[in-house]
């Protein structure tokens, strides 16, 4: 079982706005090694609450903004193959990701009354990652690549009024750039900060920062 914490803002470029989000995920998991734990197989499934306020600025004299709650169910598998040089390793991975997410509807700062909404996708995912491992810290940084292969309609259809909301409008396709660093105080916790920035999705940029802790029984 893992628990994690994110904050993460949004710039969305269509409608000159954006979202600021406060996300806690509970993610039970299970891993096997083969390869002689070179390969890692994963399957993880969660429940998230999270918390969103977002500004619309369409309109340039009037900013309509509003707040909303959602909660999020998710489930994926990644095959993970670690390459060791030395101290450093360099992984390269493959990865599926389904979520299902529903908003509750809300009421803007200009009255306007927005209904709630349901999002559905499901994504692919290729990535690389290199990090050094020291006695008690590990610094590392990767890019992924990710395509929606199931993309049902965004959120930001129930938050901005008017932004017609398709794989044409916002994308199916990104890449997610990451640099972190985890300690490990003890053999069975580990604690960890990590970075995340969104970019090559048509209209949207995402940058993200999530503390991380783990004890292993």
């Amino acid at each position: 079982m893992t628990g994690s914490v994110q904050n993460s803002g949004i710039n969305t470029k269509f409608n000159n706005g954006s979202m600021d989000s406060f996300n806690y995920n509970f993610v039970p998991y299970a891993a096997i090694g083969l390869i002689d734990g070179k390969l890692i197989l994963d399957l993880m499934a969660g429940y998230g609450r999270g918390s969103t306020d977002m500004n619309n600025n369409t309109n340039p004299f009037i900013t309509a903004s509003g707040s909303y709650k959602s909660e999020r169910l998710i489930a994926s598998t990644n095959a993970t193959y670690n390459h060791p040089i030395d101290n450093f390793v360099l992984s390269g991975k493959v990865g599926w990701l389904s979520a299902y997410e529903s908003s509750n509807s809300f009421t803007d700062s200009v009255g306007t009354d927005l209904p709630g909404s349901v999002s559905r996708l499901g994504q692919i995912s290729i990535g690389t990652k290199i990090s050094y491992q020291a006695e008690m810290f590990e610094p590392y940084a990767g890019a992924t690549y990710n395509y929606d292969v199931i993309q049902s309609p965004s959120l930001s259809g129930a938050e901005f009024p008017g932004a017609a909301v398709s794989g044409s409008r916002l994308g199916r396709s990104d890449v997610d750039g990451l640099v972190g660093i985890s300690f490990y105080p003890t053999d069975r916790i580990t604690v960890g900060v990590e970075g995340t920035y969104m970019f090559a999705r048509k209209n949207e940029t995402n940058t993200s920062v999530t503390a991380h802790a783990r004890l292993a029984f």
